[in-house]
């Protein structure tokens, strides 16, 4: 899995794909780290978002222009992480473009459960 960044292809984890798929398909929605957790990996937290946060600093550091100050994937507080609208079209138009996103995205009983929500 990749983006690109600064016309160059990033690779992505198969972690950080899901992530950001999620965020695509599901943009100015706020996600808690626990909802994250249970969203990806299928299962409850049990309290340890430490994975989570591992998984969205690293996708920070690939898609963002400076991780530190993070401009797609926003943490509000008291609410959750979210990707605005019009950062999730800039993604999705690209995913669309590929047709192996659309080929993958399909095969993911992951995403097939969320499509049936």
């Amino acid at each position: 899995h990749s983006v690109e960044k600064d016309g160059r292809s990033v690779h992505l984890a198969d972690m950080e794909y899901r992530i950001l798929t999620l965020f695509i398909r599901y943009p100015n929605t706020f996600f808690t780290a626990n909802e994250l957790y249970q969203k990806i990996w299928g299962k409850e937290s049990l309290g340890d978002v430490r994975t989570v946060q591992v998984h969205i600093h690293n996708l920070r550091s690939k898609i963002e222009p400076d991780p530190a100050k993070p401009v797609y994937l926003k943490n509000v507080w008291g609410q959750g992480l979210c990707l605005p609208s019009r950062t999730a079209a800039r993604f999705k138009n690209r995913f669309d473009e590929s047709a192996d996103f659309l080929r993958k995205l399909k095969r993911s009983a992951l995403f097939l459960d969320l499509l049936s929500k």
